[in-house]
């Protein structure tokens, strides 16, 4: 029978290779044994045990390399679409023997496809931003040219309701001209509930901007004040306070205007940056191209003493001779 200690601890030890998961979720759960609510030290130690030349060292590359794409998914830093599962990785015995005596081949192996799989993933970021760059230099001078034609409009409606610029409150509503405001706000309830469902119904003029009603977009009925521009207004519940959105959106035209400006100028040096930076090469190619040789040659290295062992135990397999087996010996 074999009992396990659940209760909180300073510290948590795990053994060698015999016991090692092979997933990092099962390291964090064991350490959990100790980072749990209750535990009464501030502090507490985790210690892992391993032995140098032994299987010790692929297991924690295994977990080091499944925790790193896990991060990256989690993090959602990783441009990568797919990825091996390595819980169904099988290590033939030369592998195994490689570890165990302390070949650095399998260690320098590992650590090669790390830096060659960075290098790929920073170069799959690379060709993702430069696609991002293609369209943008394809797309910006179309929505440069559309803020250019919105800017010289607001202008436009600016320059109008400048031209109306009037001292007392004065709003035109179904062809009748009203200076008190309870009595407009009274009257602009009444032609907003009367105007037909389905379309924009125009009702009266606010300084030289066609006032209407807007029922053609949404369930809820919404104030329009119309020149070369159109701009929404929220018909609320107060009717005074509709009156008053209306009085305060000519004034947030020139607000409306510098924001336009400031996208204008954001796009413009987008595009200029995009022209500059969309066929700049990747600049670590050279580097890619470099470790994944040496990945290669390490790897055709391990394969000729795998081949070299298969031929040696091949050798050694006995042989039928007069219905006797002989052992071949060199």
């Amino acid at each position: 029978m074999r009992l396990w200690n659940q209760s909180p601890g300073q510290a948590h030890r795990h053994p060698s290779c015999r016991r090692t998961p092979w997933r990092p979720r099962d390291l964090t759960q064991r350490n959990g044994r100790r980072q749990r609510q209750g535990n009464r030290y501030d502090e507490i130690y985790i210690y892992y045990y391993v032995t140098k030349g032994t299987f010790d060292s692929y297991l924690f590359q295994t977990l080091e390399q499944k925790q790193r794409f896990i991060s990256q998914v989690m993090t959602n830093q990783s441009p990568a679409r797919s990825c091996d599962d390595l819980d169904e990785t099988v290590l033939n015995y030369a592998e195994v023997k490689s570890c165990a005596t302390g070949d650095t081949k399998i260690k320098d192996q590992m650590e090669l496809q790390n830096e060659v799989q960075k290098l790929q993933l920073e170069r799959a970021s690379h060709l993702t931003e430069r696609k991002r760059l293609q369209e943008l230099v394809q797309s910006a001078p179309e929505e440069i040219k559309r803020l250019e034609n919105s800017i010289a409009n607001i202008k436009q409606d600016i320059w109008t309701v400048q031209k109306n610029q009037q001292d007392d409150f004065k709003i035109t509503l179904d062809g009748k001209q009203y200076d008190k405001r309870p009595i407009a706000a009274e009257l602009l309830s009444i032609l907003v509930s009367n105007s037909p469902v389905g379309q924009i119904t125009p009702i009266g003029e606010f300084r030289g901007l066609q006032v209407a009603v807007d029922k053609a977009s949404g369930f809820y009925p919404q104030l329009l004040l119309k020149g070369v521009l159109r701009y929404e207004i929220e018909c609320g519940e107060s009717n005074l306070g509709n009156i008053t959105k209306i009085e305060h959106l000519p004034k947030k035209l020139q607000g409306k205007l510098q924001n336009m400006q400031t996208d204008l100028e954001m796009k413009g040096n987008q595009l200029e940056q995009a022209k500059r930076n969309v066929n700049q090469p990747f600049e670590k190619e050279e580097l890619l191209k470099e470790k994944a040789e040496e990945l290669a040659k390490i790897e055709y290295a391990i394969s000729i003493e795998l081949t070299r062992d298969v031929h040696l135990e091949n050798e050694k397999q006995p042989v039928l001779v007069g219905g006797n087996e002989y052992e071949m010996e060199e």
